[in-house]
């Protein structure tokens, strides 16, 4: 054959390395005869209803293992106003569909971003209403019908800068309800009926502190330590007669005291109080004041004392001690036998 010639076709089979000739006929191929298709394992195997079922569990759990902020949060369950304004701040109207990434979103301080539960007519809360709500600064009950509240029903709010629990029925308060809320700056229980207060000492960055309006005869001592934060404390409209000794003595940042319409026939020693601006003693029942009960009050700027029975007594003032205005106001009802010496 020629080199220019074409060679006779032929083909070759890749499996069996053997040629075929063009035109003849080609093998059949046998294969084994069908049998009966074998019926799917409903009980499982791969493709059942149950590994799929089984499937579709194992990712649901990765997933939560992996993104925990889907998983559902149980809020279907809590007190009914709560649920309320949690889904209205979330403009959502499903409880079910709420994981615990949208509580995580719920923050904001001012009145119209806070979770507002005021005058909601809320007569009891749930252990656990609150809880996933890390980020929430501002948390306002007050007029509603409380009369007790559930122990650590605010532990977990750990951003928590504004508590209002005006306004409600509360007589006494569980012990070590306050701990965990060390941002709180403004808390406000005042118009209740508290006779009675638990440890305060949880709340270390608490500046404006109001307990005015309530039922409280007596402070257990210490009530107060812990709270060198502390600007503003109202203790006004209560049933006080009289103050342990040092009840004041952490306050070293206080300037403004409300003590105004007790029943205070005589006060401990006010010496560690060195940022005292104004001291309100109002219609209370002293008669005498020990010497010195002033001193070391160097910020002292006003005093009011109108409205006490007063036996006559001399308050005392260093003028180079007075700050501010540059004067010492002292205001005394009318005909009262007070009098005022300044050395």
């Amino acid at each position: 054959m020629d080199a220019w010639e074409k060679p006779e076709e032929s083909s070759r089979c890749p499996d069996r390395n053997r040629t075929l000739t063009p035109g003849a006929p080609r093998p059949q191929r046998t294969s084994p005869k069908p049998g009966p298709r074998p019926r799917p394992n409903r009980l499982g195997g791969r493709g059942s209803p149950l590994a799929r079922v089984l499937a579709g569990f194992v990712l649901a759990s990765l997933a939560l293992c992996v993104f925990p902020g889907n998983a559902q949060a149980d809020i279907c369950s809590r007190t009914q106003q709560v649920q309320d304004a949690i889904l209205d701040w979330l403009s959502m109207t499903d409880c079910a569909l709420v994981t615990n990434s949208h509580l995580l979103s719920i923050s904001g301080f001012s009145s119209s971003t806070a979770l507002n539960l005021s005058s909601k007519n809320i007569t009891a809360l749930k252990a656990g209403d609150f809880d996933g709500l890390s980020n929430l600064e501002r948390l306002d009950l007050d007029d509603n019908q409380l009369s007790s509240l559930p122990a650590g029903i605010f532990s977990g709010l750990s951003s928590l800068t504004h508590l209002d629990l005006d306004d409600n029925q509360l007589s006494s308060l569980p012990a070590g309800i306050f701990n965990g809320l060390s941002s709180v700056r403004d808390l406000s229980l005042s118009s209740n009926r508290l006779s009675s207060l638990p440890s305060l000492s949880g709340l270390s960055s608490v500046r404006d502190l109001s307990l005015s309006n309530n039922q409280l005869s007596s402070l257990p001592a210490g009530v107060f330590d812990g709270l060198s934060s502390l600007v503003t404390l109202r203790l006004q409209d209560n049933q006080l007669s009289s103050l342990p000794a040092g009840i004041f003595t952490d306050l070293s940042n206080l300037g403004f005291l409300f003590l105004q319409d007790n029943q205070l026939t005589s006060l401990p020693s006010l010496s560690g109080l060195s940022s005292l601006r104004i001291l309100w003693l109002t219609r209370n029942q002293l008669s005498s004041l020990p010497a010195g009960i002033f001193d070391g009050l160097s910020s002292l700027g006003r005093l009011y004392l109108e409205r006490n029975p007063g036996a006559p007594f001399t308050l005392t003032m260093e003028p180079e001690k007075v700050v501010g205005e540059g004067r010492f106001v002292v205001k005394v009802a009318a005909g009262a036998p007070f009098a005022m010496t300044t050395d």
